[in-house]
């Protein structure tokens, strides 16, 4: 599922709405953007594995954007759509290996070049294989990439006896040591020097290596930046120190399994608990670090009529694919939660703004436009969002959570298919609907 997403670019409205709804009914899940940079805020957050833009656009033309979120995502597939008819495009896009596909599209013509597309990154992908392994037969070495070598001594000191340095000095030779070498339980890894594809790339290597980055600077936003990137978190190199490093390395583990692992399961039957914890540390972080952190609960508009046409052993495996598309929808630092049959929570790290908290909850309402298909149907499901972000909608995990349901009531009273967040009194409520991606005030 992680590898299906489709960013497509386009000021024209008209032309993304269109584009949506034909891809969709072919069963791809869209994510849209208006310009170049919506298109690069997207693209730093979340992988795609094609990239689909016009040529002419306001400011940052089709050749232009695709050229920077190269260097940003170098995996993705990249295509033009458009309507120009000048060979000399043609000619630099064959030369940069980006198909160009004409306007006005033909449907199925499209659906044609975006799946020869999907082909053509799954086989880019493919040359790096995870290595998966059980966590009890996780040794005690670190992978140190890319030190120079006062910074490996002063790591390799800090490690002390609890762990054992194992050294490489470029992305390549740090992608084949996590993917064949399964012993690693962190990887080590320059700040400056590297950037997030080449984050994303160690974590394809192995997705079970947490990356923690050692950088010189020792502000604050660094850390940030760092799990912004990808990385499970940050440490300055100066003064490292093994206490510092060994609790860092832990919290990295720690953090690297949730969403990695099985969805967890929370209900009141089992363990109410583990949300809460979750959130709890979301919100610490964000507090040390001048930051925010978020929820969105999730509700699967009129499930219980799928169980009563299709069965509950139907509506188990669909609520299973539902459960996929919402853990792609977010960062691999997020968490994806099961609260009830039909019900999740996600827990969104390192929020910005409070507006960024739209852009997950738009994804959801992307990958829901998207048709089902399970047990030979093609099922069309909605979802209602509520969502809270700390600290402007309050200041602890059960309050936040509160808002965020009475959030999510609000979405399902206003017509289901859309996402709310709670408004101060006398204030709007910020809502956005299930179509081009825009947020509307109520």
């Amino acid at each position: 599922m992680a590898s299906e997403r489709i960013l497509f670019v386009d000021d024209d409205p008209v032309s993304r709405r269109a584009f949506a709804r034909a891809m969709r009914k072919s069963g791809f899940i869209v994510d849209l953007a208006r310009d170049g940079d919506e298109a690069w805020e997207l693209a730093t957050h979340f992988p795609y594995a094609v990239i689909a833009t016009d040529l002419r656009m306001p400011g940052m033309d089709g050749m232009m954007l695709i050229d920077q979120l190269k260097e940003l995502q170098p995996d993705p597939v990249c295509l033009l759509v458009t309507g120009c008819k000048q060979l000399e495009w043609y000619n630099e896009a064959s030369e940069s290996a980006i198909d160009v596909i004409q306007k006005p599209w033909n449907g199925d013509q499209l659906a044609d070049a975006l799946r020869q597309a999907l082909r053509e990154y799954r086989s880019r992908s493919s040359t790096i294989i995870p290595s998966e392994r059980p966590d009890d037969e996780v040794s005690r070495e670190v992978a140190v990439v890319g030190l120079d070598i006062g910074s490996r001594d002063a790591v390799t000191k800090a490690l002390g006896k609890g762990y054992q340095a194992v050294y490489a000095d470029s992305i390549d030779d740090a992608a084949a040591l996590l993917s064949g070498h399964t012993t690693v339980c962190c990887c080590l890894l320059k700040d400056a020097t590297h950037n997030a594809a080449d984050i994303r790339r160690l974590g394809r290597a192995n997705s079970r290596v947490p990356i923690v980055l050692l950088g010189n600077d020792k502000h604050e936003r660094a850390a940030v930046e760092a799990i912004r990137k990808g990385a499970q978190d940050w440490l300055p190199l100066s003064g490292i120190n093994p206490s510092d490093l060994a609790r860092v390395i832990a919290t990295a583990r720690e953090r690297s399994r949730a969403p990695g692992g099985p969805l967890p399961v929370c209900t009141e039957l089992t363990n109410p608990s583990l949300l809460f914890d979750r959130f709890r540390q979301a919100i610490s972080r964000a507090r040390r670090f001048s930051r925010q952190a978020g929820v969105l609960l999730v509700d699967v508009d009129r499930f219980g009529d799928i169980n009563t046409s299709l069965g509950y052993d139907a509506g188990d495996e669909l609520l299973a694919l539902v459960a996929e598309r919402l853990r792609v929808s977010v960062r691999e630092s997020d968490a994806v939660f099961r609260l009830r049959q039909d019900e999740f929570a996600l827990v969104l790290e390192d929020v910005a703004e409070a507006d960024t908290i739209q852009v997950p909850a738009q994804r959801v309402l992307n990958s829901f436009a998207t048709p089902f298909r399970s047990g030979g149907h093609e099922i069309v499901l909605t979802a209602s969002i509520g969502g809270a972000v700390f600290p402007n909608h309050g200041q602890n995990a059960q309050d936040l959570m509160r808002k965020a349901e009475a959030a999510l009531e609000q979405a399902k009273r206003d017509g289901r298919n859309r996402f709310c967040t709670q408004s101060e009194p006398g204030a709007a409520a910020v809502v956005v609907g299930p179509q081009d991606g825009a947020a509307h005030l109520n």
